[in-house]
């Protein structure tokens, strides 16, 4: 749902933090709002959106992850 009404995303990474197993990550997105989201219809106008992400590796590879975003200051441009 999401993919389909926000498209063109370009991520910025603006912090990366590691620590142990863990590696943190701020980041910020622009894109464009070309289709409907949670019942707002498609407006065609640029949004910015910004969240976290938690990785955990094992071996070299993830075994788990953890994200937010910020869908209020989304759905409030």
């Amino acid at each position: 749902m999401f993919l389909n009404a926000i498209l063109g995303m370009m991520i910025t990474i603006k912090d990366t933090i590691s620590e142990g197993d863990r590696v943190v990550t701020r980041w910020s997105a622009f894109a464009n709002h070309k289709g409907e989201l949670v019942g707002i219809p498609a407006r065609g106008k640029d949004v910015n959106i910004t969240g976290n992400s938690i990785e955990r590796y094992k071996g070299g590879k993830v075994v788990d992850a953890w994200g937010e975003f910020d869908m209020i200051g989304l759905l409030t441009q």
